[in-house]
């Protein structure tokens, strides 16, 4: 497949990396909305279920589940992470790692859909210069205010539904709909067969909605905050705004190594 080419992407695209101009934009922006800046976790998790640290909002789960009280309402952090559920998939896909940046805005029962989507979409159109036609966005069929919320922003033929949108931290945990974004490298081909697993299309920005609980035998009761997370994966927003061939040629890997697998682990051991 050809290089897609994002007209805007030189709108951030002036200094050494663009990298760090994803992540530092990323983080004012959500500063100027209200959110503290918390510093990065440590990579081995303090979960005492996890080995390292697999998201985000791994470190305030204890807040997302109503048991500590946040020191903050908004929050935004970068959180390097590690992952190995997808690592057969590292060097023969275009996009995955097993070591990333998440950058992630949460709430603590603070607000909730409405101001989530906006200002998820106002970062993405307007700060990294993402042409609306080059969005599809997600939401589950059972979701409709998101799915009256995107209405507003977008064409229905760029919203997608489907019921992979929920997402749970596990059994037991938390739960909640949420929302996608995902990149059309091909905005110009139809719409009519949609495959989101496909090269076409890159999910880059997830959001869920927390408003619920799952015990370990799945039994569902509401949560004592509604609650944002969301992950935004900073080398997947880098490759489509650096126009590259495929994720492992921008510029936070080391471009010493030629095997994507060896500069993906050289990366995640470093």
């Amino acid at each position: 497949m050809p290089e897609a080419k994002n007209e805007n992407a030189g709108r951030i695209n002036g200094g050494f990396e663009l990298s760090r101009q994803i992540e530092k934009q990323f983080i004012k922006f959500y500063q100027e909305h209200g959110h503290y800046h918390l510093p990065e976790y440590s990579l081995i998790s303090q979960d005492k279920d996890l080995l390292y640290t697999i998201a985000g909002m791994i470190p305030f789960k204890p807040m997302f589940e109503g048991r500590q009280q946040p020191t903050h309402k908004r929050v935004v952090t970068s959180q390097r992470c590690i992952r190995t559920n997808d690592i057969d998939s590292v060097g023969k896909s275009k996009r995955h790692l097993t070591g990333f940046t998440m950058l992630g805005h949460f709430s603590f029962g603070d607000y909730f859909k409405q101001e989530s989507i906006r200002l998820g979409y106002k970062l993405v159109t307007e700060i990294y210069g993402i042409d609306s036609n080059n969005l599809i966005i997600t939401v589950h069929p059972d979701d409709r205010e998101t799915h009256e919320l995107w209405s507003r922003y977008l064409p229905k033929e760029r919203i997608v539904l489907t019921y992979e949108n929920i997402w749970s931290s596990g059994q037991p945990g938390i739960l909640g709909q949420c929302t996608e974004f995902f990149y059309d490298f091909e905005p110009h081909k139809k719409l009519d067969s949609i495959d989101l697993d496909s090269d076409r299309f890159l999910e880059f920005y997830n959001i869920v909605f927390v408003d619920s609980q799952v015990d370990i035998d799945g039994n569902i009761a509401p949560n004592p905050i509604k609650c944002i997370d969301s992950g935004l994966g900073l080398e997947r927003l880098t490759y489509v705004l650096s126009n590259k061939a495929s994720i492992y040629e921008i510029d936070c890997l080391c471009q010493s190594f030629e095997h994507p697998i060896l500069k993906d682990h050289y990366r995640t051991c470093s």
